[in-house]
């Protein structure tokens, strides 16, 4: 690295070998810092972060039934209206009334807002099939909830919309694996950011560094040609 000064204004050279260098010399440090961020991210992951579950059920809003009863009277019309309410069935099966329901039924240590930031309920483009997930960090009441969710909207539909029939699809599951948190998301983050936090300290201290150490350091950074050199004597 080299100062100049040219009107007031300092430029600084710098040698992008002399970097390279530095960072060569460094990698075993540099390679440690990256162990040191997969250590950190490994702990905060297995230790920091709760597990979160998510379990999912369904179910399919029909058409009225005949007057027999015997089978659902099935018009193009009747699917293709159906369709259009679907993102009226989503709202009200994730309504108020019926989360507060919810939580009425399984006495629910949570408020409205928080079950209804562990609810998402979604459906498939141009289908009447409703999927309800829910995610908490016990997998067994995460069905729990799913399961009471589904019942609760399906009397809700009902009643609001007038529909005869809302048939479950699917039961909840009982997820056996965690959704989150991606520990092998959290261990790349640690060893990349050990690796890239060593690495940038490595070229500061380079860029900074203005200690000579050769005689090439005084012609690069002085400017001035060396005469001679005086050898250090050690006594005996």
């Amino acid at each position: 690295m080299r100062e100049e000064v040219y009107d007031d204004v300092e430029i600084v050279e710098v040698d992008m070998k002399e970097i390279v260098t530095k960072i060569i010399k460094n990698l075993l440090t540099i390679g440690l810092c990256g162990i040191l961020g997969l250590l950190i991210g490994m702990f905060y992951s297995n230790f920091s972060l709760e597990p979160t579950y998510v379990s999912t059920t369904q179910m399919y809003v029909t058409n009225e039934l005949s007057d027999t009863g015997a089978k659902l009277e099935i018009k193009a019309t009747d699917i293709q209206t159906s369709t259009y309410l679907t993102k009226d069935y989503v709202l009200l099966a994730k309504s108020k009334p019926v989360l507060e329901m919810v939580i009425y039924k399984m006495n629910l240590d949570m408020t409205v807002e928080e079950l209804s930031n562990a609810v998402s309920i979604s459906t498939p483009t141009d289908t009447r099939v409703l999927t309800v997930k829910v995610t908490d960090s016990d997998p067994i009441r995460a069905k729990q909830i799913a399961d009471m969710v589904r019942e609760v909207a399906k009397t809700q539909i009902k009643a609001v919309m007038g529909i005869e029939n809302v048939i479950t699809v699917e039961e909840a599951n009982v997820a056996t694996k965690a959704s989150s948190p991606n520990k092998k998301a959290y261990y790349v983050l640690g060893c990349a950011l050990g690796i890239l936090l060593s690495t940038l300290m490595t070229i500061i201290l380079s860029v900074l560094d203005d200690s000579i150490k050769s005689e090439e350091d005084i012609e690069r950074k002085v400017g001035l040609s060396v005469i001679g050199i005086i050898p250090i004597r050690y006594e005996e």
